[in-house]
């Protein structure tokens, strides 16, 4: 053999080991992009979770976070073990279902809390689309009975999504649009409460007589709307 075909030789063996070193590099790095890709959208529902507690706090509304600690500690074992083998676990999959289950559990929470903070803003907020519909079929303002069916929809949208950070300052913004309309459509406070509460039951299917106070029916005079109802016997619905 010749000087130039054994070096020709050990250029191939040369290439064929670093060809075989890539290779096993390739293989890593496919490795650990597919970890990557795989993580990625829990650590981006997690942030998002993050971001809702701390809305939530901060109006107040104190909600139990879930437990995180085990699917953490097997997350760091995981990438732990990669560090060092540059393979994934194969308890990879089962700790990425742990991880979905804590975020499922603390998306319920959060989007619970956030209701019940509305809610507690806004007593009655499911009632308001049918009172719009009640006031417009009695001919009121119908921009204002627009205005509060608009703002009521609005909010109750916003009450089923996890909440942001300019989640807040939206809904004190439609709180405020909604009583001031309530205000426009039904009077100053004594009166708008014993109108709203008339309103609500006959939206329900009926109001009883004791809910035809005074006040309510100074309203129906000066709205001239006091043709617009009739008195049936029968329980109320709801009662």
């Amino acid at each position: 053999m010749t000087e130039s075909a054994a070096e020709l030789l050990q250029r191939v063996e040369e290439a064929l080991g670093e060809f075989e070193r890539a290779d096993q590099t390739t293989q890593v790095v496919e490795s650990l992009t597919r970890a990557e890709i795989e993580v990625r959208p829990y650590i981006e529902d997690l942030e998002r979770m993050v971001s809702a507690f701390d809305v939530l706090t901060r109006v107040g509304e104190i909600v139990e976070r879930p437990d995180t600690r085990a699917p953490a500690a097997a997350l760091r074992a995981a990438a732990k073990r990669m560090r060092r083998e540059k393979i994934l676990p194969q308890e990879h999959p089962r700790t990425l279902r742990d991880v979905q289950r804590v975020v499922n559990s603390a998306r319920e929470t959060a989007k619970e809390g956030w209701r019940d903070s509305i809610d507690a803003r806004m007593p009655g907020l499911d009632g308001l689309s049918g009172l719009a519909t009640v006031l417009g079929q009695l001919g009121t303002d119908q921009a204002q009975v627009e205005k509060l069916r608009r703002a009521a929809n609005e909010l109750k949208a916003i009450s089923k999504n996890l909440p942001d950070e300019t989640a807040p300052a939206i809904v004190s913004e439609k709180i405020a649009a909604i009583n001031e309309t309530l205000t426009s459509l039904l009077g100053g406070n004594r009166e708008a409460a014993d109108v709203l509460r008339f309103l609500e039951m006959v939206a329900r299917g009926g109001a009883s007589v004791s809910a035809l106070t005074p006040a309510v029916r100074d309203w129906m005079r000066r709205r001239n709307t006091e043709g617009s109802f009739k008195i049936v016997s029968g329980r109320p619905a709801g009662e």
